[in-house]
């Protein structure tokens, strides 16, 4: 996976289930996430429908991590949002904002655990 300089933050989300990441795909067919996990890579298909946003799941990533990671499309480009190819999220389990714990309903809330649109 080619460097990255700055990563867009999609905040904290749940740690189960499955992930709708608002990034819309462009085209139909197989896309691939990789996923940097302290000195290794994971990599997960999906699959996506043109137009409809890209979902994952959560199932293989560790509970409690920060991962960066970029996304591969049909053409085998690195996807582009918002101006950025590099992203990050972390997952949580049991994180509590405000009166409510976070779950798998409530995607992208802020951990506070690093600076929005983080950069390295």
């Amino acid at each position: 996976m080619s460097c990255c300089n700055k990563y867009l933050d999609f905040g904290c989300i749940g740690a189960c289930g499955v992930v709708e990441l608002p990034i819309i795909a462009q085209s139909s067919g197989d896309y691939t996430i990789i996923f940097n996990f302290l000195d290794t890579t994971i990599s997960q298909k999906i699959t996506a429908t043109s137009g409809s946003k890209l979902k994952f799941s959560t199932n293989t990533l560790n509970e409690n991590y920060r991962y960066t990671f970029k996304i591969i499309d049909t053409n085998g480009d690195y996807v582009v949002y918002n101006g950025n190819s590099c992203f990050s999220l972390r997952t949580k389990v049991g994180q509590v904002q405000g009166n409510d714990v976070l779950s798998c309903n409530m995607m992208y809330v802020v951990c506070g655990y690093w600076n929005e649109n983080y950069s390295e």
